[in-house]
């Protein structure tokens, strides 16, 4: 997994290549790009060339320890675009990359070609949002991911007992001291909801319906008052955890409506 440097972090990445429309795809909070690989292979199996990076704080990302914003992780997003010579891409991201993803396209619109949102918000963090993020923050922190507690977590997000237990061991070696700065970021993000109908590029949103910390009425506000054209789609589920990005009802979901919204990106015989 190669690494550039951008705004002071040494940002590591993959890149599947070839010469299709490029989409930029990162992770939620707590996970990393090897998470994100089986969405990156089936976009990439649909012709598009597909960069994904871990985060600041997060997976084999360096990061210079200093505080940000959520601001500033949408300038890496652009700017780690700019260092692999890519001028324009569809922006992809869940949970908290999604809303980096919504940022970048109003910090500069001229670069972003599309949005693929898995679980987007463009609302200002609310108290009970901090209180019970702190609440489980402080328990990664102090004790670590401890299988009794972390297992069906793991399990929930990743869908396999053979993703769940790789996850579990990235977690352990992990060190999630750094995860606060992030943390302190996205509680403190901005909201953005009187700027969505800005952003008038092309745009796939998807949404859990028992996401917890972002709720399904997130998504559809962001649907709703994006400014360009725009399709929908709800991946059902009765539990939910950190991600669905592994589901096969996400992937399909993916895969038709990125079809649909971008049908010039789907693969010549």
């Amino acid at each position: 997994m190669p690494s550039v440097l951008v705004n002071g972090q040494s940002l590591h990445y993959t890149d599947s290549g070839g010469d299709g429309s490029p989409i930029l795809l990162s992770h939620p909070m707590f996970l990393d790009a090897v998470h994100m690989a089986p969405l990156a292979h089936l976009l990439a199996g649909e012709g598009y060339r597909v960069v994904t990076f871990d985060q600041r704080c997060h997976g084999a990302t360096e990061f210079d320890g200093q505080p940000f914003t959520l601001i500033e992780c949408a300038k890496d997003a652009l700017g780690l675009a700019s260092e692999l010579g890519i001028e324009r891409a569809i922006f992809a991201g869940e949970l908290l990359s999604a809303t980096i993803a919504l940022h970048a396209a109003l910090l500069d619109p001229d670069r972003v070609a599309g949005l693929l949102l898995v679980g987007p918000t463009a609302y200002a963090t609310d108290p009970g949002e901090i209180a019970s993020l702190g609440v489980g923050l402080a328990q990664w922190k102090e004790f670590g991911p401890q299988a009794s507690e972390f297992a069906r977590i793991a399990q929930a997000a990743t869908g396999s007992s053979q993703a769940a237990a790789d996850l579990m061991d990235r977690w352990r070696s992990a060190d999630w001291q750094q995860v606060q700065a992030m943390a302190d970021a996205w509680l403190g993000r901005p909201g953005i909801t009187e700027n969505l109908g800005r952003v008038t590029c092309p745009a796939v949103v998807i949404h859990g319906s028992s996401e917890f910390y972002i709720p399904l009425a997130h998504g559809q506000h962001v649907y709703e008052n994006l400014g360009g054209s725009k399709l929908f789609g709800t991946v059902n589920r009765q539990f939910q955890a950190l991600s669905i990005v592994q589901d096969p009802q996400t992937l399909d979901l993916v895969r038709g409506l990125m079809r649909d919204r971008f049908p010039a990106q789907r693969p010549t015989a």
